[in-house]
């Protein structure tokens, strides 16, 4: 499979040696520099090959760019003789076959309309530090969970997504009310981090769209102004504490705020939930299987869920 790959990518048997005396060894060493055994290190290249080692192989050929030769006359004993120098072509396989382009970066801010869903991914910043931003549109899977994660997508153009995953981000979700800002660490995945107090406080906030956090006109931009402001936001809030980098350190938080009460009402039209909101129309709410007066429920208004239900 290395060597097919690195033929589809322009490789030459012949002057590459992958034919012949030694040829897995010249094709395990190219197949190594190229990459096309990322995420499969300490593979037995000498075993059988199962099937999601061959797709992790075929996604690393995919992102890897495309080769050429160049051929130049030289002076041998006496005669002039075409010698091939290996160039590499500023194209990938995927954009070559498929026209398709991977980009990484944040998630910013999804949003919703009668054509699907729409994502904007940061991926960087330009020479005046102004953040630069891919917005793709028509998905069908709703992202909001993306929001603050660093991630890997792939697209032909804005309104036609192959993909889009989350790129080695680290997340915690806990609540408000468990949340000690404190302290000088927390935990992601069983392991504890060691913080500035003040660097954890004052990690940047948003809610679950990606837009800033308000009470009223005043916004809201940090856990700390977030935890101490003890109006909109209650204990139950859900709170999703982001490291896209790997340091150590929380570079963002998701919040979205949850109310609790119980049904009071509940028809084929109209739901109350006392405490919370009254004569809500069914067909506007995302209510789960077999709900019934008396039950307490958890409610998070339209305000923060894309598709504009509750």
């Amino acid at each position: 499979l290395s060597k097919m790959l690195l033929v589809s990518l322009g490789y030459d048997s012949d002057i590459e040696g992958y034919t012949g005396n030694a040829w897995d060894m010249n094709v395990n060493v190219r197949a190594t520099q190229v990459g096309l055994y990322k995420g499969l290190e300490g593979v037995d290249v000498s075993a059988a090959l199962t099937r999601d080692n061959a797709a992790q192989m075929v996604w690393n050929a995919l992102q890897a760019k495309e080769v050429k030769y160049e051929y130049t006359l030289v002076s041998e004993n006496g005669q002039l003789v075409s010698k091939p120098t290996l160039v590499e072509k500023d194209i990938t396989l995927l954009e070559d076959k498929y026209d398709a382009t991977i980009t990484t970066g944040v998630v910013t801010n999804v949003d919703y309309n009668s054509k699907g869903y729409t994502v904007q991914i940061q991926t960087g910043v330009d020479k005046t530090n102004q953040p630069i931003y891919v917005n793709l549109s028509k998905l069908t899977n709703d992202p909001t969970d993306l929001v603050g994660k660093s991630v890997k997508a792939m697209y032909k153009d804005a309104d036609e997504v192959y993909g889009i995953y989350v790129n080695a981000a680290t997340v915690v979700e806990t609540t408000l009310g468990d949340l000690d800002l404190s302290k000088s660490e927390y935990k992601l995945d069983g392991v504890t981090y060691k913080v500035k107090t003040d660097d954890f406080g004052a990690v940047k906030a948003v809610d679950a769209l990606g837009n800033p956090l308000k009470n009223g006109s005043s916004e809201l931009k940090t856990l700390d102004a977030v935890k101490t402001d003890g109006t909109i936001f209650s204990k139950a809030s859900k709170v999703v504490l982001i490291d896209n980098t790997g340091d150590e350190k929380i570079d963002i938080a998701v919040v979205t705020p949850v109310a609790f009460g119980e049904i009071t009402y509940l028809n084929a039209k109209n739901i109350t939930v006392k405490g919370v909101m009254t004569n809500a129309k069914v067909e506007d709410c995302d209510i789960y299987k077999d709900a019934a007066k008396g039950d307490r429920v958890a409610v998070v208004k339209d305000t923060y869920v894309a598709d504009d239900s509750t």
